[in-house]
């Protein structure tokens, strides 16, 4: 009997364990999201996987939400309607990506209507623009997550907008959430960084002057052509 009074009670302290690891795990995941977030890149209009990191799972549903929308599952938000198709046994692929995907999503796998995993991950877009000299230059749409945008000039960054406060630089104007510069100058060139209130950066935009690439062309066409001609002499 003493030894059945032992046993049992192993197997209760071995049950306390295993259910306080277990509502520990729940906590982390739930409330401390950051702390398991997955940083993932991608090129505005191109595709992006997001995993779910399982490889043996049955009967499985996936739900995908950015913020406060749904973005795959039942009914989804319009702005992802036909872009988020899954693809294996619990992978999620977002399609055409836009720069208003950019941001924090929750990835919830589950199996047989039991929570399995849930995942938090990080969408950062890269977008590249080219302007032309007097010309206007439309950026893409801001994200629900933007705080501030940022330009890399000779003298560091420069914020040019700010939420709650607008354009904060004269060559920008802000249409209800587009940002526009309507008289390009080289100076405009250069990176831009949307950034979200914890100073992540959700978006990384290229701005290159029209003709600049051509110009390089042209002379590495130059220099092949001088290359040719000395080997023919």
């Amino acid at each position: 009997m003493f030894c059945t009074m032992r046993f049992e009670n192993h197997l209760t302290t071995l049950f306390l364990f295993v259910f306080i690891r277990f509502l520990l795990t729940v906590f982390l995941v739930s409330v401390l999201p950051g702390a398991a977030s997955l940083t993932l890149h991608g090129e505005k209009g191109g595709n992006i996987t997001l995993e779910c990191g399982l490889s043996t799972i049955e009967d499985s549903s996936v739900l995908l939400k950015h913020g406060s929308i749904t973005a795959y599952g039942l009914q989804p938000d319009n702005q992802y309607m036909g872009r988020v198709h899954k693809s294996g046994l619990c992978d999620l692929v977002l399609q055409d990506l836009k720069t208003t995907d950019a941001g924090r999503y929750r990835l919830y796998i589950y199996e047989r209507e039991h929570l399995m995993s849930d995942i938090s991950l990080e969408i950062h877009i890269n977008d590249t623009l080219t302007g032309r000299e007097g010309e206007e230059l439309v950026f893409g749409d801001l994200p629900r997550d933007a705080e501030s945008v940022h330009h890399q000039t000779d003298t560091g960054w420069t914020e040019v907008w700010k939420r709650g406060k607008g354009v904060l630089s004269d060559c920008l104007t802000d249409n209800d959430g587009h940002l526009i510069i309507r008289d390009f100058r080289s100076s405009d060139a250069g990176e831009y960084r949307v950034l979200n209130k914890t100073g992540g950066i959700l978006i990384t935009l290229t701005v290159k002057e029209s003709g600049t690439e051509s110009k390089g062309n042209l002379n590495s066409t130059n220099d092949d052509s001088v290359d040719t001609e000395q080997q023919r002499k």
